[in-house]
């Protein structure tokens, strides 16, 4: 199977629309009209290699695109992705989109968006990153979860009282076979981001066809060591909870 991926969103300084760049996708931006281009400024030049465009409502015929720009907004330099679809195949609702680049070093940066004129666009969540990937991937035995936070309680009357919530998604696998350097730099993610702050992790990214339910953006659970079984060879179990 192709090698999953996690991206740590890279830190941003300024975006035309900054409420894309907020972890929580209730948070979303919503606009009417014709194509737009979300202008990002990182403070200095970063080198990224993957964007996330999540839980957004995208028909199948919009496309987005990204570029690097001389200034803040302005002066489109070079295209990095190309246009593609925003909505990839799957079960759907929410969509989620990610697209893997050659890494690419910028300051500044524009995300283009093609909508038909009057239809009511959102989107939740934008995130750039350099993803890290092992070459061996995850074990078999991997397998997402659901989580209901609403909670139930049985009635002496035989019935049941519930107090409806939402439910999640989510996903937890095991590496089974990374090198000493990939868990060193598995290591320096895992502190960088904890279990507090979110992240992208997707599914074996390389297959197309349900690619929507494989793209999971959330918080890691509670992290446990890691283990080292053979020189050279490491062990590291991890789990994802989605935001809803």
């Amino acid at each position: 199977m192709s090698s999953l991926i996690i991206v740590p969103p890279t830190a941003i300084v300024q975006s035309s629309l900054p409420r894309l760049f907020t972890p929580d996708p209730k948070e979303a931006v919503s606009v009417t009209g014709g194509d737009i281009g979300v202008a990002v400024d990182f403070g200095q030049a970063v080198t990224l290699d993957s964007v996330y465009v999540g839980y957004h409502n995208a028909k199948g015929a919009q496309s987005t695109s990204l570029v690097t720009t001389t200034g803040y907004g302005s002066g489109d330099v070079a295209t990095v992705t190309g246009s593609y679809a925003l909505a990839p195949l799957g079960l759907g609702f929410p969509y989620h989109s990610f697209r893997r680049f050659p890494a690419t070093t910028s300051r500044y940066w524009t995300q283009y968006f093609s909508r038909a004129s009057g239809d009511a666009f959102y989107i939740g969540v934008l995130a750039f990153g350099m993803a890290f990937q092992p070459s061996l991937g995850h074990e078999y035995g991997s397998g997402r979860f659901v989580t209901d936070t609403g909670s139930v309680e049985r009635l002496k009357s035989g019935g049941f009282g519930v107090d409806e919530g939402v439910t999640a998604g989510g996903w937890q696998w095991t590496m089974g076979d990374l090198t000493d350097l990939e868990i060193r730099q598995l290591y320096q993610l895992a502190k960088l981001r904890g279990s507090s702050r979110s992240l992208l992790v997707v599914e074996d990214p390389d297959q197309t066809d349900g690619l929507n339910e494989r793209i999971h953006w959330g918080i890691l659970d509670k992290l446990d060591p890691y283990e080292r079984f053979a020189p050279g060879a490491n062990r590291w179990a991890m789990k994802i909870n989605d935001w809803a």
